[in-house]
């Protein structure tokens, strides 16, 4: 009786905690690896939180590390607040935020209001895409940037997302679960290809 007891309760504390769901991918460029991203998708009740950390590591003239980290929280399928940090080198390049307010949404660089973006929800942004597949969507939010990219589907389970500035990623899914990308970044193409 006991034993039944304590599995109820520690069942109970996991779900009053929440759940946690990770994904690891490998970063590839020219068939060798440039790097890691992890990521995770946490649920507790109404709040979602996906938080990702790819670490990078190519040599054009010099060695160049990059770590990009990101924060997206979502409130009932809502955003309520974005954070990217980039570091080139071990240098500062990008920190921005994007914090829900009563009128839309305010982004954020370094700190200092860029620009309002007066929508009345965000529901869907790129962090999503390691989890989630982009079904029936045609815009997302880019948490770096403060603006949205497009999206199509080219075919089952592949879809095309667009900066503004033209770079394009291919994303490939199977059974609902990101299983590669294929970006051009401009400088240099790598795919993202899931691990576990």
């Amino acid at each position: 009786m006991k034993r039944v007891f304590l599995i109820i309760v520690l069942l109970c504390v996991q779900i009053v905690i929440g759940q946690t769901e990770t994904k690891h991918f490998n970063i590839i460029h020219d068939g060798k690896s440039l790097g890691t991203l992890d990521a995770s998708k946490t649920t507790n009740g109404d709040i979602t939180i996906y938080e990702s950390d790819t670490k990078i590591k190519y040599h054009l003239v010099v060695a160049i590390d990059i770590v990009y980290g990101y924060y997206v929280s979502f409130n009932d399928g809502n955003l309520r607040e974005a954070k990217a940090n980039i570091t080139v080198k071990g240098n500062p390049k990008t920190n921005t935020k994007t914090i829900v307010t009563n009128t839309g949404y305010n982004f954020y660089s370094d700190n200092e209001l860029q620009r309002h973006i007066p929508e009345t929800s965000i529901n869907h942004s790129i962090v999503q895409l390691l989890f989630e597949e982009p079904v029936g969507l045609s815009r997302i939010y880019s948490e770096e940037h403060g603006t949205f990219h497009t999206i199509k589907k080219i075919k089952d389970n592949t879809y095309v997302k667009t900066t503004s500035n033209g770079h394009k990623s291919t994303y490939h899914y199977k059974n609902g679960q990101l299983q590669r990308t294929d970006t051009d970044a401009g400088i240099i193409k790598f795919s993202i290809v899931l691990v576990k």
